[in-house]
């Protein structure tokens, strides 16, 4: 199955999307739970469908710039700070591809602003 970011729920694994880089985040270091130090880099990401961060570890993390198109294959969704974050991991893939017709940064954010708008207006 190939997902759209309105799609992606908690739990799902072998997540297989394609992406637009909107926003690259510093980097930071974090401690895992066994004592482990590993450099994260957050990104907004989109398609036409929404946004959502994508936390890229260690060498992923500068494997994408602003504006890149991306492919993940066997990404994984989980919660974090209460927000949906799509994720690489260890066993999964994360290559640019060059593609046209693939929404461009501002038609990515001016389609989440109308599905946003047309929800309020529905409550």
């Amino acid at each position: 199955m190939i997902y759209t970011v309105r799609a992606l729920e908690e739990g799902a694994k072998g997540v297989t999307i394609r992406l637009r880089v909107l926003t690259k985040y510093e980097p930071r270091t974090v401690k895992t739970k066994n004592g482990e130090t590993h450099q994260v880099v957050d990104a907004l990401v989109g398609d036409g469908t929404g946004l959502v961060t994508l936390a890229l570890w260690d060498e992923k993390a500068d494997m994408l710039d602003e504006g890149d198109v991306i492919d993940i294959d066997e990404g994984y969704v989980n919660r974090f700070k209460g927000r949906l974050r799509l994720n690489v991991g260890k066993f999964g893939r994360l290559s640019r591809v060059e593609s046209e017709e693939f929404p461009s940064a501002e038609q990515i954010m001016k389609a989440v602003r109308r599905y946003r708008a047309r929800r309020r207006a529905r409550f």
